[in-house]
């Protein structure tokens, strides 16, 4: 009985570590660039909301982006 509870303990551990290896290694090299879409939705209200927290938001997210070399497509609702 001890031999067998080793023995499922020793297989499930290797098939655990066989798992961790497959998604840490690339199949393949990825060299196309991901196209992100950027949504800028905010509407202005003039003295109480003027929307600059969403802006900086919008800006960090995309200089993140350019810095990993994806293409960025603009929408924004005016």
């Amino acid at each position: 009985m001890k031999a067998k509870i080793t023995l499922i303990t020793l297989i499930m551990l290797l098939s655990f570590g066989s798992k961790l290896l497959a998604q840490n290694t690339p199949s393949k090299p990825n060299s196309t660039n991901k196209t992100v879409l950027l949504i800028n939705t905010h509407l202005t209200y003039p003295g109480w909301s003027e929307g600059k927290l969403n802006a900086s938001f919008y800006n960090v997210a995309k200089e993140f982006f350019i810095s990993k070399k994806s293409i960025i497509d603009k929408a924004a609702y005016l």
